[in-house]
Parts: C-alpha cells; structure tokens; sequence
C-alpha cells in the first residue's frame, strides 16, 4: 500500500515537472510574447554579449579619466548566459529556455528542502507549488538573474541540511560553494553565507562543530575571493562582487522616494545625489561615495529604513493589489497578461507561510531564517517584486509545509519525529 502511495506521489510529481516545464513555455510563447530585454535584462545581456565576444566586461568611459573597466553587473548569471550563448549562438530564445530548466531545478531542489524539514507529503507539496508559482514562471521569461539566483540558494540551504543532518565535510564543502556562487549572482548573496555556516552545523553539535561552519564559509569566499581580486586589480578598490550598491540605495533613500511611499526611482529622475554622480561619474569610487552619502542621509531621517522596509514588505508580499504585481513585471520587460496570476499567487503563499511561521515549528526554522535575511536584505531597499523571487520561492516551501500541517495536524511528522 505505503508502495503504492509512494508511486503514485512520484508520478504526480513528475506531473508537476512536466507542467513547470510546459507552463514555462507558455509563458514565452503566448505570455510574453514579443519580448525585448528593455531594462536590468537588457544590461546582462549586454554583459553577456562583451564576454563572449571580446572577452571581457564592458569599459566605460569617464569624463577627465578615460576608459575604465567596470563591475556594475554581478558575474554569475552574465558568465552563464556568455556560456550558453557560446554553445548555442546569440539568441535570447535559448537564454529563456535554459531558465525553464533553472524554474524545474528550483522545483526540484524546493521539493527536497520541503521533504527534509517536513516530511514526503510537505517535499510534494512544495514542488508542486514551486512548480506553477506565477512569479516564478515569469522569472523563467525574463533574462534576469533571480531564477540562477534561486536556484542556487535553494542548492546551498538543501546542501546545509543535507550535512545537518549527516555531519558530513562534502555536503558542507558544497553549501558553502553554492552560497559563493550565488552571491557572485546577487550582492545580496554574501549576506547568506554566515546563515549557510550556521546551518550546516549538525545537531547535537559535535566537537568539530566549529570546523563545518568553517568549511562552509571558506568554500563560499574561495568561489568569491577570484572576482574580488580581479576587480581589486582592475578597479584599484576593494569591491567583493559589484558597485551596484550605492546606485540601488540612492535610488529609495533620497528626498523624492520619501515622499512616495519609498518606491525606488531612478535617481537621474530625481536627481538625488546630482553632484556625485556629476563628479564621479561611473567610476568606481561613485559606488562608495553613494553609500556614504546614504548614510549620512539616513542619520538625518533615521525612521525611514523602518517605513521603507514596511512599504516594500506589502509590495513583495503582495497585498499592494494587481496594479503593483503590472508593474513588477513592465519592470521585467514583461506585458501585464500575468498581473493577476502573480499578484494572487504571492499573496497566498505570503499568508500561508507567514501562517506556518507563526506556530514557531522547529523543523522549519533554519528556512524561516534564511527567508528573514532575504527580506532584510530586500525590503529596506526595494519593492519590485522580481527582486523578492528568491523569498518568495523559500516562502512557497514554508507555504507547502504549512498546508501539509493543516491538512494532517497528526501527520507524519508527529510519528516520525520530523516538524510537519
């Protein structure tokens, strides 16, 4: 019977992947069709072109300086599009297509996550709601980086609790290798790499236990430590991945945002911080000149990081309705067809997993802290909800846990020792 149950959970699942894959497609092919990277999307493709084509990131040119070689765009998803594009020619077409395949890895890799901190009806659960997530699948449309991103989160904390529960040196290698890999696709990766060395530390802790979460963090910096060297000799400054930084923070924290709910705006529109970005242009000291003049501009006002984290927590969570959901995606070079989907599909699974949350289940609190550092390191900043993919996608497997709970509160996890 058990055998019979387990058949028929794996077919379903596979179900689950083929329908990740075919709603993938959907997306490109009616969805979003006639789609042109216009924004972020354009910039990594445009990385990806200089990589393949002259071997090298783009070079700017600075006013009374002259060519300056540059690190705005984190390395990973470029590089990986520069690979695949090497393979399969300049298309945009492929680069869509290998990210279905990234949308059925995070399917599988959420599955897996869900399955250990819960259970194999919560594994199920969470594929199956990874796998026709609306904002996920717009994310397999768009030539941005969260859908390599996630995926690679999701590889890292799956690693985590893999060498959690085994104490094992390989699974703690990779974790921290994951994690270093996807912080060299996000900025705001570097700040999971603590979070991944305390999550690997097995449980009762043995007496190596602070090795495994050196190992983790090691084999995170060794993955990141050649693009910060490269960028230390190119750019004659420290810069662990990218100068992204101060751009994106000048962009809610100035006078302008202030008065619009702290939504992030282009600071050439409101010309924050004109006098910086006349003298420094795109160098790479603007980058460090823009986070200090954040600084002093958030001493000034030192209540707004709060409200700016409260405005962007109702975007990305999806309780700011439909009209914010059209936007996100217009912000993603996607037309307003999956609005809808999106905004409804957020929004339950942001009350679900908040819901599950809320009974405080030890099972589920190493991934209800790596959904805290997301959130801190995304709400305080932004709102566009491609941006929250990455929570988003740890939230579904929160959601699905949840559900599983709900549904059979004596469950399997009650008999079985395991939180469900």
């Amino acid at each position: 019977m058990f055998a019979r149950i387990g058949v028929v959970a794996l077919n379903t699942y596979r179900e689950a992947v083929r329908a990740r894959i075919l709603h993938g497609l959907f997306a490109l092919a009616l969805a979003t069709a006639g789609y042109a990277p216009r924004h972020d999307d354009r910039s990594y493709a445009r990385v990806a072109r200089s990589l393949l084509l002259l071997g090298r990131y783009p070079i700017l040119h600075v006013a009374h300086v002259g060519w300056l070689p540059s690190a705005y765009r984190p390395p990973g998803w470029p590089f990986t599009l520069a690979a695949l594009w090497a393979a399969t020619g300049i298309h945009v077409a492929a680069g869509r297509v290998a990210l279905v395949a990234l949308g059925v890895a995070s399917s599988l890799l959420g599955a897996g996550i869900g399955r250990r901190i819960g259970g194999p009806r919560a594994g199920l659960a969470a594929g199956l709601l990874l796998a026709v997530d609306p904002l996920l699948l717009a994310a397999s449309a768009t030539l941005e980086s969260e859908a390599l991103f996630t995926a690679l989160l999701l590889a890292a904390v799956l690693a985590a609790l893999r060498a959690r529960e085994s104490a094992s040196w390989r699974p703690t290698a990779a974790a921290g290798a994951l994690i270093g890999a996807a912080a060299l696709t996000r900025t705001n990766g570097l700040a999971l790499i603590p979070v991944i060395g305390w999550l690997v530390l097995p449980s009762p802790r043995p007496r190596a236990w602070l090795r495994h979460s050196a190992l983790a963090v090691a084999a995170a910096i060794l993955v990141v430590a050649p693009w910060t060297i490269r960028n230390a000799v190119e750019l004659h400054h420290f810069v662990p991945v990218s100068t992204e930084t101060g751009n994106t923070l000048a962009g809610t924290y100035n006078p302008v945002s202030l008065t619009h709910h702290a939504r992030w705006l282009l600071p050439s529109v409101t010309h924050a911080y004109r006098p910086i970005y006349r003298r420094y242009a795109d160098s790479p000291q603007l980058d460090g000149r823009l986070r200090s003049a954040v600084l002093h501009w958030v001493l000034r006002h030192p209540g707004y990081p709060l409200l700016a984290a409260g405005w962007n927590s109702v975007r990305l969570l999806g309780f700011d309705g439909p009209a914010w959901a059209r936007w996100s995606l217009h912000t993603m070079s996607l037309g307003p067809l999956l609005a809808i989907p999106v905004w409804i599909g957020t929004l339950l699974i942001s009350l679900l997993a908040l819901a599950g949350v809320a009974r405080r289940r030890r099972g589920a609190a190493p991934l209800a802290v790596v959904a805290l550092v997301l959130w801190a390191t995304t709400a305080p900043v932004t709102g566009e909800m491609r941006l929250g993919i990455p929570l988003q996608a740890v939230l579904a497997v929160l959601a699905a846990c949840a559900v599983v709970r709900a549904a059979r509160p004596g469950g399997y996890g009650a008999k079985n020792g395991v939180d469900t």
